[in-house]
């Protein structure tokens, strides 16, 4: 049944405020979450669920969404949001882009055309690279931002998995005039090339208006008008560009965006290149298409909603809304109040995932997780200390509440010795401007933990020549050391605080051989190196190995 204006849907998440249109096989409306924020809902149509093949459609439907959520996160491809069922009705919950499509559009400029075909381009280069055709390129499938001239891919629901050299059975579903010849056969070999065959279909219509001559009537003979013959002003680049993507064999096409693009003068947009712009209309070879505050309104939108979401019922929701908070780091900031309260509720699943969000956030998440480290749960205080560890030396600005907070965490009664643990090694990355940390750190010399031993000796390393006078309790507790990773550390620690460790034999009771304290750690160092990169501790978390405290030796072993 088809949603009617005022509708509300998934227990009044989502409230229908109208049909925005439909296709041959999905109707897409526009709705509004209880964020405010409008989204698209794409449906199946009614009339469907009489045909034959009603359960091939709803299979293609749910790949679509399968689809979209693996590309969801990818600049010029609409974001899916979740997968919905209302009574026997299942809805993707999309993105809502507020703008036009290409066929409305009529005939645009050749500068303009460029930045919307290097989009999108940049776009498939992504989904061909998962072993993906789109197959349904064309100008109604390319919706522009009105206020932004961003172009945005949508309609994967007749898109295919392909082997590039492999002869493939595939439904031949098309749309006339932007279809490849290959795409009309059930059964050949499919490539990139003909989702660009679909592009360059694309770009000729928008610089001429016009389609170009189908595939079939090509190969019946009718010739193709070059675009020039239509619009003189193409330009010349432009035009063999056009007509080699439109080559009816496909081995005679480009057989990749890079390829093609490179024809044009034109290069593909990476995710990590796409930022901002300070003029839509910058063209060639320009990688940033959106503007600073639309980027900033955007993604204030997207945190809003993660943030609402987090409250969710489902499980999957609020772990996905996490997964995306991580992704924005710094940038979901305004999460961190409700991150915060769910790491203090142990019985929460998810709490352990939040300590890696807070840890991408950075520095505002530092003063509420100082706030953890006093709480009454030691699987709190772990899970804080966790954050520390884990957050970027430059994001630990709240330098004195934080050392301050670390220190009192070095005598943190933790039976396992986690909480010790990590705040040792959190202020060894702070380094020197912990340097009041070390009365405190000397003690942990002595810790019944090996690992948090030989962290101790690393983080006084780190002090450099403000910890010179610690050199006689390094000695005397490396006399007593009877671990070997430990006494590596406090050999590298001294060496580290300006001690000529080349004037400390070893003596190897085995070949009774002696070797000086340098050579003894490059050589022990060299057969960690070997086998040792990383070592997991607790809760799935992964430590790394520090950095090295000296040029020809390698970091400490993360071993309790």
């Amino acid at each position: 049944m088809a949603w009617q204006e005022g509708k509300l849907i998934k227990e009044g998440k989502y409230e229908i405020k109208q049909k925005l249109g439909q296709g041959g096989y999905g109707t897409v409306y526009l709705a509004i979450d209880r964020s405010g924020r409008d989204v698209a809902i794409k449906t199946l149509h009614d009339h469907l669920r009489e045909h034959e093949d009603y359960e091939r459609f709803e299979q293609d439907f749910m790949n679509e969404a399968r689809r979209l959520a693996e590309f969801s996160r990818l600049p010029f491809i609409v974001s899916i949001y979740e997968v919905i069922k209302e009574e026997d009705t299942w809805g993707i919950v999309m993105e809502y882009v507020d703008g036009k499509n290409l066929d409305h559009l009529g005939i645009i400029s050749e500068e303009l055309a460029f930045l919307y075909i290097q989009q999108i381009a940049s776009a498939l280069s992504v989904v061909h690279e998962k072993g993906l055709l789109h197959r349904d390129i064309k100008p109604s499938n390319i919706l522009v931002r009105n206020e932004t001239n961003e172009a945005i891919l949508v309609d994967f629901g007749i898109a295919r998995e392909f082997t590039s050299k492999i002869i493939q059975t595939q439904t031949p579903l098309y749309t006339p005039f932007y279809a490849s010849p290959e795409q009309y056969n059930e059964r050949t070999e499919r490539s990139a090339s003909s989702d660009i065959y679909s592009l360059a279909a694309t770009f000729y219509k928008i610089l001429t208006g016009k389609e170009p001559e189908s595939a079939p009537s090509r190969m019946c003979g009718c010739v193709l008008k070059t675009p020039k013959q239509i619009n003189p002003n193409i330009s010349d680049a432009v035009e063999v560009g056009i007509l080699k993507g439109l080559e009816l064999q496909a081995s005679n096409r480009p057989q990749s965006i890079q390829e093609w693009l490179d024809m044009m003068e034109l290069k593909l947009i990476t995710p990590s290149e796409y930022k901002i712009v300070p003029s839509p209309l910058s063209l060639r070879n320009n990688k940033e298409f959106i503007s600073e505050k639309q980027e900033r309104d955007r993604i204030e939108r997207r945190v809003k909603f993660y943030i609402a979401e987090l409250s969710a019922p489902e499980h999957q929701e609020r772990y996905r809304a996490i997964q995306e908070l991580e992704i924005l780091g710094e940038k979901a900031s305004p999460s961190v109040p409700y991150l915060i309260k769910i790491m203090k509720n142990q019985d929460d699943a998810l709490c352990t995932h939040v300590g890696i969000v807070l840890s991408k956030i950075g520095s505002a998440s530092v003063v509420p997780l100082i706030q953890l480290l006093k709480h009454e749960r030691v699987e709190v205080r772990r899970l804080a200390v966790e954050s520390f560890e884990a957050m970027e030396e430059d994001a630990l600005s709240a330098i004195y509440q934080l050392v301050s907070a670390l220190i009192s965490a070095l005598e943190d009664p933790d039976p396992e010795g986690k909480v010790r643990w990590l705040a040792t090694i959190t202020i060894g990355k702070i380094g020197i401007r912990a340097k009041e940390a070390i009365p405190f750190l000397v003690k942990r010399l002595r810790d019944e933990k090996a690992g948090i031993r030989a962290y101790a000796a690393w983080a006084l390393g780190k002090m450099g020549i403000e910890a010179k006078d610690v050199e006689p309790i390094l000695f005397e507790t490396l006399t007593d050391e009877k671990n070997g990773d430990s006494f590596l550390a406090k050999l590298e620690a001294l060496e580290a605080i300006g001690y000529d460790i080349i004037s400390i034999n070893i003596n190897y009771e085995e070949d009774g051989t002696t070797k000086n304290a340098k050579e003894h750690i490059t050589y022990q160092r060299e057969e960690q190196r070997k086998d040792l990169e990383t070592k997991k501790m607790g809760r799935g978390m992964v430590i790394q190995w520090r950095p090295s405290l000296s040029a020809n030796t390698p970091p400490q072993k993360a071993d309790l």
